[in-house]
C-alpha cells in the first residue's frame, strides 16, 4: 500500500524551528543584497595573505638562482682569465 504524502500543515509541525522561517517568506522578501562588508574583508585579507606568501616564494628561488654561463661564455671567461 503506498503512503501519502502529509499534508502542508503537518510538513511545518515536521519541521524544525530553525527552517520553518524560510517556508514562510516569500521569494521577494529573502535577504538577496549579496556578500556583507565583513565577508568581503575576510576575502580581502585572506587573498593578500597566499598573495604574500607567494611573492616570498618568487623572491627567494630569483635570490637563490645561479648564473651559469653557457660552454662558449666559460670558454671566452676561462681564455680571459688565463691571458
Amino acid at each position: 500500500m503506498l503512503h501519502s504524502m502529509p499534508k502542508p500543515s503537518a510538513m511545518m509541525r515536521m519541521l524544525s524551528l530553525r527552517y520553518r522561517h524560510l517556508l514562510s517568506m516569500s521569494p521577494s522578501s529573502k535577504k538577496t543584497q549579496g556578500f556583507t562588508l565583513v565577508e568581503m574583508a575576510v576575502v580581502v585579507v585572506l587573498i593578500g595573505i597566499v598573495m604574500t606568501m607567494g611573492l616570498k616564494m618568487v623572491t627567494a628561488t630569483l635570490d637563490n638562482a645561479a648564473y651559469r654561463p653557457s660552454g662558449s661564455e666559460a670558454a671566452i671567461s676561462r681564455h680571459i682569465s688565463n691571458s
